[in-house]
């Protein structure tokens, strides 16, 4: 539990300070580039996304499992040809679709963008391609390696420079000087992170044979996830169809928001998964892994449980501030999205676990499951309940998703939820439902049940581990050194 805390507590601290300045970084985009410059960047960040899907996106959860796996065995060499070949491989993949993209750049732009997105802006998209491609596996790489300090150390610089370059270069040549700072950040990525995964007897790029036995195994866990990549994204496109045939183009927006809203709320989530995965992809023994998976549960819900509640209650506020009286018409429908988050990043913790293990194909299966409900349940639904249906969406998948990964743990590894998880799961019900039912009422009503709502989990965690919390923080600020 004290490495989890740690690793959480240290990378969640991060993506909160990284949130903030990204969020003033987009303020300052907002004023000097406007909704025109975010929509041409829009359309081609999606377009290149589909594209990196082919590319690296593939490789990274092959690649955090394998460097993880082989880097808590002490096997140095196989975590080396993992790192070697998941470099060569994106590098070279990234490179042989970045030729064809500046070959065909005409059909492309013609095709699949809109005419408001100028030549120049697609190539400078072209030549950050590969940086962009290698920035994801070499973060997994890092993550396989647990290298905390090392992502803390890299992301601040990267989103500082990232920062400087936007100020200096829109402010000099409006849009164009947003894609070439893109173009310099993505390039500046890679390097820090090739001297954050080398550092300290890190790994190195070694040469390698095809048939190694490793490399066979990074591509049957690539070939997965290049589907499940497809299938996400596809689902995605789905939604915003759905509601774009149904609504209107301001109801994609709306969506937008809620989806975006969903991710800030998954910040300390993130955190815990960085230590969470790699721990899940070691080889360990079937009750150790049963009293991880409880051990990441418990304080998953810990920190989970009042997120959702305040986010729940005071959710209109929260968009007012962050967005517009223009966006007023989520806040109704909003808490549908806050449990189907909540659902997921519980759900997280059995998917995780599977795919940690190596079991590709009950992975595939589930994943299809809640990605099918993503589109199903608002395509049935969205006529009547508006974009409340696309939060219901995520809700369904986020019930059947857990279920179904829950019971295959629980016949593959004898997977037991111990008592304090289980109070835990009861406590979430009681508080997220009595949420749910005083979110319209006076301010007065929601400050109470909030307060109620974080004594009852306070009380889930004993005297000798708050405590020991508090030490940690006396620790980290330098008041104590014990």
């Amino acid at each position: 539990m004290r490495a989890l805390l740690q690793t959480t507590a240290v990378i969640g601290t991060t993506e909160i300070l990284l949130m903030g300045v990204a969020l003033a970084r987009n303020k300052y985009l907002a004023v000097t580039i406007g909704p025109e410059g975010f929509g041409i960047y829009g359309l081609l960040n999606s377009f290149f996304m589909m594209m990196a899907v082919f590319a690296g996106t593939w490789m990274a959860t092959g690649t955090t499992k394998y460097v993880a796996e082989y880097h808590a065995a002490g096997d140095q060499e196989s975590a080396n040809k993992v790192f070697t070949f998941s470099v060569a491989t994106t590098a070279g993949i990234a490179l042989l679709l970045t030729a064809i993209l500046v070959v065909e750049r005409k059909c492309f732009l013609a095709q699949f963008l809109s005419e408001d997105v100028k030549e120049n802006y697609y190539l400078i998209f072209c030549f950050a391609f590969v940086a962009l491609n290698l920035r994801p596996v070499l973060l997994a790489v890092l993550q396989g390696m647990r290298r905390v300090r090392e992502v803390v150390i890299s992301r601040w610089s990267i989103a500082g420079l990232d920062l400087i370059f936007v100020v200096i270069l829109v402010l000099l040549f409006g849009l164009a000087g947003f894609f070439v700072s893109l173009l310099l950040s993505a390039c500046w990525a890679v390097v820090v992170m090739i001297w954050a995964v080398q550092r300290k007897d890190g790994l190195q790029l070694k040469k390698i044979s095809c048939r190694e036995p490793v490399i066979r195994l990074l591509l049957s866990f690539g070939g997965v996830n290049l589907f499940l990549a497809l299938i996400n994204l596809g689902s995605q496109y789905l939604q915003r169809v759905i509601v774009l045939l149904n609504m209107d183009i301001l109801s994609v927006g709306l969506f937008q928001a809620g989806v975006a809203l969903m991710g800030y709320l998954g910040v300390v989530n993130r955190g815990t998964m960085f230590y969470y995965f790699p721990k899940m992809s070691e080889l360990i023994d079937n009750n150790v892994r049963n009293q991880k998976i409880n051990e990441y549960l418990r304080f998953l819900l810990i920190i989970s449980i009042p997120l959702s509640v305040l986010a729940i209650l005071f959710g209109r506020l929260a968009i007012s501030i962050l967005y517009s009286s223009a966006f007023d018409a989520l806040s109704s429908v909003f808490f549908w999205f806050v449990i189907g988050k909540f659902l997921n990043s519980v759900g997280g913790a059995f998917q995780m676990a599977i795919v940690g293990m190596a079991r590709l194909k009950m992975h595939t299966a589930s994943s299809i499951v809640i990605h099918s409900l993503w589109v199903i349940v608002p395509f049935l639904l969205v006529k009547k309940y508006g974009i409340g249906a696309l939060g219901m969406g995520f809700v369904a998948g986020g019930i059947a998703g857990p279920i179904l990964n829950y019971f295959y743990l629980r016949r593959c590894i004898d997977l037991r939820l111990s008592g304090r998880v289980i109070r835990l799961f009861a406590v979430a019900a009681l508080t997220l439902t009595g949420t749910i039912i005083l979110k319209d009422t006076i301010i007065l009503w929601r400050i109470g049940w909030a307060i109620i709502s974080c004594s009852l989990i306070g009380t889930s965690v004993s005297s000798e581990e708050w405590a020991k919390g508090y030490r940690y923080v006396l620790v980290r600020l330098g008041k104590s050194k014990i």
